[in-house]
């Protein structure tokens, strides 16, 4: 892909609103402060910890994929909140079924166990 990247960059940027005559030539962007959204970066930080620790209770106990989970998972108001929220990027990964959320979770017999932040997935 190398030798034919550039060639594409360049023309998807002379396509585009651009100042400068080449992407080559042009500055490299700078930060803009007004797009830095702290709560959502640490929203998307808890969601993929949740997701990996998912994954890694499959990957431990050789779980196959084809294996459809339903987490159980005991979060707190705002915990659940969250994971109610971005659920549908959790299970978006088709390898697990709906979430059970709830603060009075109850483990099922014979589960794998992953704790995150006081939460028990």
């Amino acid at each position: 892909m190398h030798p034919f990247i550039p060639f594409l960059t360049e023309e998807l940027w002379q396509q585009l609103p651009h100042q400068g005559e080449t992407l080559v030539k042009a500055p490299y962007p700078k930060l803009t402060l007004a797009w830095v959204d702290p709560d959502a970066e640490q929203q998307m930080a808890f969601v993929m910890q949740v997701i990996s620790a998912l994954r890694n209770i499959r990957s431990a106990f050789k779980i196959p994929n084809a294996t459809r989970l339903q987490p159980h998972i005991k979060a707190s108001v705002a915990q659940a909140k969250m994971l109610w929220q971005y659920q549908t990027y959790i299970v978006s990964w088709r390898i697990f079924r709906k979430l059970l959320i709830d603060q009075d979770m109850v483990r099922p017999a014979m589960s794998a166990t992953a704790i995150l932040e006081q939460m028990e997935i």
